[in-house]
């Protein structure tokens, strides 16, 4: 397993999106990223064992946004930083 951290990014702007991954990435983080909130359940399913920190866009659209995913990602990872 790889020294380095993992991140799971979230927004809905690709060109935010981007960017952040590009500062986690000379930060020496690996970056995991969705644009949607069933992207990143998606993701965060496939990869919960690698991921230490989730970047999340507070105003995420969709079914339920930021509220209501944060929850189901600590459910599923308590240890989970945010």
């Amino acid at each position: 397993m790889s020294s380095s951290k993992t991140a799971l990014v979230v927004d809905d702007e690709a060109q935010l999106l981007r960017l952040v991954v590009r500062v986690l990435e000379r930060a020496g983080w690996q970056a995991r990223t969705a644009e949607t909130e069933a992207g990143a359940l998606e993701v965060f399913r496939e990869h919960m064992d690698e991921i230490d920190l989730v970047l999340l866009d507070v105003n995420l659209s969709g079914r339920g946004g930021a509220e209501e995913l944060l929850p189901m990602l600590l459910e599923m990872k308590p240890s989970l930083e945010v």
